[in-house]
Parts: structure tokens; sequence; C-alpha cells
């Protein structure tokens, strides 16, 4: 889905996990409800599904890409050493935490 919602997303658009609350739900807006960055002519992910047109590969990586993902994940755990316990988070739908909202 990501490769339908993210097709024009410049790379440092993307919030990252210690970003402000507001910055992330402005990005979630921004992508999935006022389809930002989408591709022209390409089919809805959403709407394949609720028209029973949704193939199981659709935005299905290559072989390729699944190497190199896999890749990045073994350089980044060998520079990281263990992974860190994530922090508690609010969840950002459902606002689970009043003062963050």
């Amino acid at each position: 889905m990501n490769t339908y919602y993210e097709h024009t997303l410049p790379p440092n658009l993307k919030p990252k996990i210690s970003s402000k609350i507001s910055t992330i739900k402005k990005f979630i807006k921004n992508k999935y409800v006022l389809n930002l960055w989408t591709s022209e002519g390409a089919q809805n992910p959403v709407e394949a599904v609720q028209n029973g047109e949704y193939r199981k590969d659709m935005g299905k990586s290559t072989k390729r890409e699944k190497r190199e993902m896999k890749e990045s994940r073994k350089k980044g755990r060998k520079r990281g050493g263990k992974r860190k316990k994530s922090e508690e988070q609010s969840d950002l739908i459902n606002c689970d935490k009043k003062e963050q909202c």
C-alpha cells in the first residue's frame, strides 16, 4: 500500500519516530485523507478490495527489494547492537494519552 500512498513522497518529508505528534498527525492526514503523494492513474488499493478486484500480489516487493531490505536490517543491527525496548507511544487514532491530543 505504501507504494501507492507514498509514490511521489520526497524522502525527507516522512516524519521520524521522534517527531512531534502534531507533525505525525498532519502526515497521516496528508497521506491517507488528502492523498497528496499518490500516483495518478494507479488504482487505490482500498477501492480494489471494496470492489473485489484485489490481487494478492498487489504491492508486493520484488525479490531484489526484499533482499535489500533484509541486508539493510542486518546492517542496522550491527551498528546499534541489541534493539532497545520501545517506549510506550500514544495511540494516534484513538488518542489514548489525553495530554498529547
